[in-house]
């Protein structure tokens, strides 16, 4: 399963990411495939719960990008945090992270897309989000 434009065209994104080059990577790639894109540094996020739930009530994004990053016991709180908050709820994360073995060192076993910015990734990234939009578990060959 690879991009259709139907499926693309108009779909909100929301990134949550604390690297501005991959914030750039990812906007650039799913801005043209026809996504819109909105983003919010990972660490914003989470000094501020109240301004992100508001983003989300106001983008209402079809998935979030949730990345993972260091300090990850901080993130993986901050993401929990998130994933029980009602607003939140709704929506579709998927976690993502550039060493998922840290990530695991730190919080146990957790189903995080390990992205290292290759075109591979970004179109196994693309399935995985048709995937999880579409209501459906991810094979796991994505």
């Amino acid at each position: 399963m690879h991009a259709t434009d139907d499926f693309w065209r108009g779909l909100t994104l929301l990134l949550v990411n604390s690297s501005v080059d991959t914030i750039e990577l990812l906007t650039d790639w799913f801005t043209a495939l026809g996504a819109v894109v909105h983003h919010l540094r990972g660490l914003d996020l989470c000094a501020n719960i109240g301004e992100a739930r508001q983003l989300v009530e106001t983008i209402n994004p079809d998935v979030v990008l949730f990345d993972l990053a260091v300090p990850y016991d901080r993130n993986w709180k901050c993401f929990e945090y998130l994933r029980r908050n009602a607003v939140f709820a709704a929506v579709p994360i998927i976690t993502t992270t550039v060493n998922r073995r840290a990530l695991e060192e730190i919080s146990g076993p957790k189903d995080a897309f390990e992205i290292m910015g290759s075109p591979h990734d970004l179109w196994k990234l693309q399935d995985l989000i048709q995937w999880r939009v579409a209501g459906r578990a991810a094979p796991h060959d994505v």
